[in-house]
């Protein structure tokens, strides 16, 4: 279940598709406000050029709309994961680059079947067996019925696949890469600055001082410029959080990845929230 498909939302849609504007901006401003992905992308498109729908709301007076604006409002949606705020802020970011490097999580399906839908139409997605392995399930599995998870055109990448080879030297390529030989190998042999891209689309975190800092991945990233930063938007709502403590019924509930772990007994207050700073030792 979409959990941005409010019924907020859908009355915000209607507003929108009926020519009411001003009811739409309001709305889309307080479902914004309330971290709805989807929301964030209207709001992009509300500002994302001169003859923008914002300048269509009576009393306001654009001089000046600035991409900036826009762009930003694209990027809060991608960034909490919303497949339509992710496409327009990728192709803002890497639209003139033929050779697409995407380092995230293999199982971050939507991310990458949003990648998938924008590249350029003939360009291949390219993977190592594991990675394409996934996307073929997928396909099989949710493509049927979703067209946003069909990816057909996704291949295993081999030095042997001519084929595959002069495909991607004619119309590019997006490969979607990890810290592993594979994909090493492929930014050794492909990536070059000038006609080349990396999205980051994991925690930044891992690249940060600190005790969760992953130094195997700062080295394999460290000869490259990453274009692009797109954080993995995958933390559960928080009525998703409640829904599955009610489920397992814990004695015990620990936050942990979370700046804010004090939160956990405003949304559970019933519970038992036991908090820890890094080091400490919980005997059980």
């Amino acid at each position: 279940m979409d959990k941005n498909n409010t019924p907020k939302l859908q009355e915000a849609m209607r507003a929108y598709l009926k020519g009411y504007y001003e009811t739409a901006y309001n709305l889309f401003c307080e479902l914004a406000w309330d971290n709805n992905s989807r929301a964030m992308y209207f709001l992009g498109m509300f500002f994302d050029s001169p003859n923008s729908l914002f300048g269509k709301i009576e009393g306001v007076n654009v001089v000046k709309l600035s991409r900036e604006v826009s762009g930003a409002w694209y990027k809060l949606g991608a960034n909490r994961g919303d497949p339509l705020a992710t496409l327009v802020y990728v192709r803002n970011e890497i639209i003139e680059k033929r050779k697409v490097f995407v380092l995230c999580s293999s199982t971050h399906i939507d991310r990458i079947a949003a990648f998938y839908h924008h590249r350029n139409y003939h360009a291949p997605m390219v993977s190592d067996l594991y990675q394409n392995t996934v996307l073929q399930y997928v396909t099989n599995t949710y493509g049927k019925s979703d067209y946003f998870y069909r990816i057909p055109y996704a291949y295993t990448y081999s030095t042997k696949n001519k084929k595959l080879q002069d495909l991607m030297e004619k119309f590019g390529f997006v490969a979607l890469i990890r810290a592993n030989y594979w994909s090493k190998w492929m930014l050794e042999h492909y990536y070059d600055e000038k006609d080349s891209a990396i999205v980051y689309s994991m925690w930044s975190g891992y690249l940060k001082e600190g005790p969760a800092k992953n130094e195997y991945l700062c080295d394999f990233l460290k000869p490259y410029k990453i274009t692009a930063f797109i954080h993995a938007g995958g933390h559960a709502l928080p009525e998703e959080i409640k829904e599955f403590v009610d489920a397992v019924d814990p004695a015990h509930i620990i936050p942990i990845h979370t700046e804010h772990p004090d939160a956990m007994r405003e949304l559970l207050p019933e519970r038992e929230i036991v908090l820890l700073e890094d080091g400490n030792v919980l005997k059980i």
